[in-house]
């Protein structure tokens, strides 16, 4: 028994002098390693926008993993820096993406991810990578008319023009002034108005009735997204339409791109009703 003791004894001494050790360590490396990645990300930063002398870190809204870095030439501010995640083929892709003041992709960074080896992998090459570079916020971003694929990881492709779609609209909408008033229903004519827009797998197309100054009915006339995974979307994304009497209503989590292209769609059809720009 004294035997066991001892033994317990000593074993706890060493688990405790380790456990000291290491504490000690992490002190000592913590600022190091803290003082690197803040060089790391200031050198990506500088990469992405390559106008902003310096840049002020605003935290995404409640719930949001995003982050956004503004960028600013003296007092001026030039542009912005997101760091976000979107859903790829192996699990989450996270990306920088820089926007200049005129809604300009400056460039654009894979932090990390997990696609397969030599196939949804090559969304780090620069070949891939560059097609993002100069289009502005407003264009499509779609795979296989504004940008090519990546052969044999189409999935890995979409999820970086999806997710670059997605930040480029909210980075409009938050930084760069591009938010306009939104479509009146209320004085859209009577009628069936039809629009299409890029979903997650091809183009998602509706018919959208309006009566009495009310939107009725928006009906899903095609689309090409995984079954299973954009079903939820296509049926919740236009019932909180009716029942909101909204067209930019919350996206469903897991099948967000489903839900953009429904949105865009509806937003189509209503085009020529949309306020004009300054």
């Amino acid at each position: 028994m004294r035997e066991i003791v001892r033994l317990a004894f000593i074993l706890m001494l060493l688990c405790a002098i380790t456990g000291a050790a290491l504490a000690v360590t992490y002190a000592k490396t913590r600022p190091i390693i803290e003082e690197h990645e803040a060089q790391v990300l200031q050198e990506n930063l500088k990469a992405l926008l390559p106008a902003a002398e310096h840049f002020d870190p605003v935290e995404g809204e409640d719930g949001e993993e995003e982050t956004y870095y503004v960028g600013y030439k003296g007092q001026e501010q030039v542009g912005v820096v997101a760091l976000f995640s979107q859903g790829g083929y192996g699990g989450d892709v996270r990306m920088m993406m820089g926007v200049d003041m005129g809604g300009k992709i400056t460039g654009l960074r894979i932090m990390e991810h997990s696609e397969t080896p030599g196939l949804g992998a090559k969304i780090t090459e620069e070949w891939f990578i560059s097609q993002f570079e100069e289009k502005k916020v407003t264009d499509p971003l779609t795979i296989g008319t504004d940008v090519d694929a990546i052969t044999g990881a189409t999935i890995s492709s979409r999820s970086v023009a999806g997710g670059l779609k997605l930040m480029a609209g909210e980075l409009e909408k938050r930084f760069l002034g591009g938010a306009q008033a939104g479509l009146n229903i209320g004085q859209i004519p009577d009628g069936s108005y039809e629009g299409v827009a890029e979903g997650f797998g091809g183009k998602t197309r509706v018919e959208v009735r309006v009566e009495g100054g009310r939107l009725v009915g928006v009906d899903i006339l095609e689309h090409h997204d995984t079954p299973g995974v954009s079903d939820v979307a296509l049926e919740m994304v236009p019932q909180r339409m009716v029942e909101e009497q909204e067209i930019e209503v919350d996206t469903v989590a897991g099948a967000t791109f489903t839900s953009r292209g429904i949105i865009d769609a509806v937003t189509d059809a209503f085009q020529e009703f949309a306020p004009a720009e300054d």
